[in-house]
């Protein structure tokens, strides 16, 4: 209800939504799914995999607000799922189930599970991400398959959101191991598997749209999307470095 009730009630807002939604048709018109396109020009904001979930919700329901918002409001109820799943993996049920419904029920994550933007994509890779790391340390770091999924999850982050959503979970484990005082046991994550992992997921896109622009879209994301946004106030979001 909180997610799906009334998706397409409304028009876009904001400035994001309707540059996400556009940037998604006119791809799907010109049977391009490899470029991010806004207004005929290149779209450097976000990567592909927003647009990439877009596109078959546009063929499916027709071009309009609902189908926009389709894979935000799917991807924060699959994150719900994944959260009842490792609340009962780490605790119990009833745990889980509460966290799960606490989670559904915060009045951000309905805006944003409503909102045409890569964030709610972002968030769920994020979170499953940090979520399954998180049971292979409670385990006692034998359970490989825990590290696929985390791996897994972060080069799909890459694809929504770029760099960070590596770089926010190395930081916040290393963080978190560091504090413990078991910085040495970084290595029982196997991090040289888990780059493998995401450069196998996300590089071949990365290389593409290089190719296809001639860098010109890398130069535009990398350089002004990632290193300008936490080095400068960009687009009303202010603070120093250190904040972000």
């Amino acid at each position: 209800v909180n997610f799906l009730f009334m998706l397409g009630g409304h028009s876009l807002w904001d400035v994001d939504e309707p540059n996400n939604a556009v940037c998604a048709r006119e791809m799907l018109l010109a049977h391009n799914w490899w470029v991010p396109m806004f207004n005929g020009g290149l779209r450097f904001d976000k990567p592909i995999l927003l647009y990439w979930l877009m596109m078959p919700s546009y063929a499916l329901f027709g071009i309009n607000e609902f189908s926009a918002r389709l894979p935000s409001a799917l991807s924060m109820t699959a994150l719900t799922m994944v959260i009842f799943y490792f609340g009962r993996r780490i605790i119990d049920a009833r745990t889980g189930l509460i966290a799960a419904g606490l989670f559904a029920t915060c009045l951000h994550i309905i805006a944003i599970s409503r909102a045409a933007t890569p964030d709610p994509v972002f968030i769920l890779c994020l979170c499953t991400s940090l979520l399954a790391l998180l049971c292979f340390y409670l385990e006692g770091l034998e359970k490989t398959p825990l590290l696929y999924v985390a791996y897994i999850a972060m080069g799909f982050g890459v694809l929504a959101k770029g760099p960070v959503a590596v770089a926010m979970p190395v930081l916040i484990w290393g963080s978190f191991l560091l504090l413990m005082g078991q910085w040495r046991r970084i290595w029982a994550f196997r991090p040289w598997m888990g780059l493998a992992i995401v450069l196998v997921i996300a590089l071949p896109w990365y290389i593409t749209v290089g190719v296809l622009t001639d860098g010109e879209w890398l130069k535009g994301f990398l350089l002004h999307h990632n290193i300008d946004r936490f080095t400068h106030a960009l687009q009303g979001h202010k603070g120093f470095p250190g904040f972000y």
